[in-house]
C-alpha cells in the first residue's frame, strides 16, 4: 500500500520530525493506527458511544434523576471545586 499525505499533513509530519516528536515518517502511521485500535476497543466494549446520537442518549441517561439540592446552584459547585 502506498500512502501519499496531503500537503497539510506533510507539513505536520515535518514539524513533528523537527520537534523530535517522532523519529521517522512511519511512526505517524503507527500512532494513527494505535489511536484507531483504541477507539475500536472502546466501541466494542461499549465504554465510548460510537455515534453522536449514541453519545447524546448516553448523556441523557446519565443525567436522568440527577438534580441539585434546593438552594444549590451550578456556581456553588464550581466554587466548591476550586476550593
Amino acid at each position: 500500500m502506498n500512502i501519499s499525505p496531503r500537503p497539510d499533513q506533510e507539513l505536520t509530519i515535518q514539524q513533528a520530525l523537527k520537534a523530535g516528536l517522532i523519529s521517522n515518517e512511519v511512526e505517524i502511521l503507527d500512532i494513527g493506527l494505535e489511536s484507531l485500535r483504541h477507539k475500536l476497543a472502546l466501541c466494542e466494549n461499549e465504554v465510548l458511544p460510537c455515534t453522536l446520537r449514541e453519545a447524546v442518549e448516553h448523556i441523557r441517561r446519565l443525567r436522568k434523576g440527577n438534580t441539585l439540592p434546593n438552594g444549590v446552584t451550578i456556581r456553588d459547585l464550581i466554587d466548591e471545586g476550586r476550593a
